[in-house]
Order: C-alpha cells, then structure tokens, then sequence
C-alpha cells in the first residue's frame, strides 16, 4: 500500500516510473498518467512537488497534455504549502510558453485551458505583493519570463541563445480565435510597468499596483 512506504521510496519508485514513461518510453505515458497525478493528494510535500515537476515534463513531451492536466496544476498552486506553490509558480512560467504552442491545434478544450492558464497568470501577478518572499521572488521570476514571451520579436531582436527557439507573441496569428493579439500586446506593457514599479523600492514590500 503507497500510504505505508516511505517517502524516500515513494519517491524513487516515481522517479523510476518518470524515467520509463517519458524519457524511455513515451507510448506509455497516456496508461500511467492518472496513477502518477493520484499523487497530487499526497501528505508528503516532496511527493506533491514531484508531481509538479512530473506534469511539467510531461507537457513537454507532450503538449497536448497540458489540456488535461492544467487543472491539476491549479489546484497544486493553491497548495498549503509554501514549497509547493513555489514550485508550481515555477512550473507555469515553462508551460505559459507551451499553452501559446498548444495554441495551433484544435481541440474543444484549448480554450478553456487557456482561460485558466490566464487565470493562473493573474494569481501569480497578485503573488507579487506577497509577504513570503520566496513566493514574491518566484511571482517576480514569472512576470519577467511573460514579458520575454509576450515581447513580440523582430529581426533585429537581442534574444538569448536558450530561448532563441521559444514561442513569442509574434507567433500567433493576429486573428487567432481567442488569443487577442492586441490584448497579449497590451499584457506585455502591463506587466513591464509592474516589474519596474516593483523595483522602484526593492527594501520595502511592493505596494498594492493602481495599474487596472
């Protein structure tokens, strides 16, 4: 029974079953997905940030993955635990770029997923008046990977090597269905103002933002 072992072999045992179904072994990933996912509810916080991390590189393997289990994202970031919410924050700022890829399919449920990644998005942003700062740190890591993301790029753009090959804003086509490119655009300049507001009194808390 899961709830008498260790979490120390809790945790082995995931890795294990991490490593087979999606670095060796992908085809399986669909079969196992829902066992690994019980594992949100676990006691153990460790557990419960290993299943962050293992939706994140599920995602990545799998884009469309992230129509079904942004949701449980969700839930994790509105954990009890400080440690989770921070890794879940962590993880948003990776899958934000791959709900823009998941973008260019179609399904019936992008929207929705997109509807709560924006909300996501928001909860985080309003992490930045947070009183932890560990917290407050990871919201400020995620505003600034959203105005990298949301900066639409040109030629003459001076974009890292790493993040030469990430989605950007430019991206989606301007007459996207529910991806309103003058809103995203907007978004950009918002959160910029709110990154620099921020640092305008880095030895206090931010105050409340009076942006809308």
């Amino acid at each position: 029974c899961a709830a008498l072992i260790s979490t120390e072999e809790k945790l082995i045992v995931l890795k294990q079953v991490q490593e087979l179904i999606i670095n060796k072994d992908p085809s399986l990933l669909d079969n196992f997905l829902d066992e690994i996912i019980a594992f949100q509810t676990d006691k153990s916080i460790e557990v419960r940030k290993f299943v962050i991390g293992f939706i994140e590189e599920a995602c990545k393997r799998d884009n469309e993955l992230l129509l079904r289990l942004i949701a449980n994202l969700n839930m994790l970031m509105r954990d009890e635990s400080v440690n989770v919410v921070k890794k879940a924050i962590l993880t948003l700022t990776q899958l934000y770029k791959v709900a823009l890829q998941v973008s260019f399919s179609v399904s019936d449920m992008q929207e929705p997923c997109w509807d709560m990644v924006t909300q996501m998005k928001e909860d985080v942003l309003a992490l930045l008046d947070s009183d932890n700062d560990g917290v407050r740190t990871h919201a400020i890591k995620f505003t600034e990977s959203l105005i990298i993301t949301l900066s639409p790029r040109t030629p003459d753009s001076d974009t890292p090597k790493k993040q030469e090959g990430d989605i950007s804003l430019d991206k989606i086509p301007k007459d996207h269905t529910y991806i309103r490119y003058a809103q995203q655009t907007w978004n950009f300049i918002y959160f910029f103002i709110r990154k620099i507001t921020f640092f305008w009194t880095p030895s206090t808390p931010p105050k409340k933002s009076v942006l809308p």
